[in-house]
């Protein structure tokens, strides 16, 4: 392999962890695990920090500000949904298709008060986390309600979102042209 072979860089650019040099390099997986490379505890759950993201987060559904939304994600983004069918569909997004997809969402979605909201936070590291909700609301007088999961992250102090993962808006990302069908069906 040349060293202008792309299977020479991990993501982003960066050298294979095989090939980062370390000082003093770690010799085994003890030292690798004492220098923090193999995991990192959870010293501050920021969760003030995550209820201020969402509380700006649900504002800007309210008030049709997809620009705060598209400016609370770390791109490229992972997405994750299924059809109701229960065929899942997943993509990488980046800025701009975030954008369209949020601008034609909030177009879409009907005008309605959130009845209820719980929220619960998994802190894997001090900057990266996991938020788990279930939500309800009322349309049509009747009670809908669904479940959501994001991946966050922290990048510069600030909480960003790098996964989301909802059930049931699939065929609607489908037949916008936002991902793609899924393949061989169930």
């Amino acid at each position: 392999m040349g060293s202008n072979d792309s299977r020479n860089t991990g993501s982003r650019g960066l050298p294979p962890i095989r090939e980062l040099k370390l000082t003093p390099e770690p010799k085994t997986m003890e030292q690798l695990w004492n220098n923090g490379l193999l995991a990192r505890e959870v010293g501050h759950e920021d969760r003030e920090g995550l209820d201020a993201f969402f509380q700006e987060r649900n504002e800007a559904i309210k008030q049709g500000k997809f620009e705060v939304l598209v400016a609370q994600e770390d791109y490229p983004i992972f997405v994750v949904t299924e059809t109701t069918t229960g065929e899942s569909v997943s993509d990488v997004w980046d800025q701009k298709r975030n954008a369209e997809v949020l601008g034609k969402a909030l177009a879409y979605s009907p005008k309605t008060e959130l009845l209820h909201e719980d929220r619960q936070y998994l802190f894997l590291t001090n900057d990266m986390a996991i938020s788990y909700e279930t939500n309800a609301y009322v349309l049509d007088g009747k009670k809908v309600s669904w479940r959501a999961a994001n991946l966050l992250v922290k990048r510069n102090g600030k909480w960003k979102n790098k996964a989301i993962l909802e059930g049931g808006i699939g065929d609607f990302l489908i037949l916008q042209g936002f991902v793609k069908p899924p393949e061989g069906g169930k």
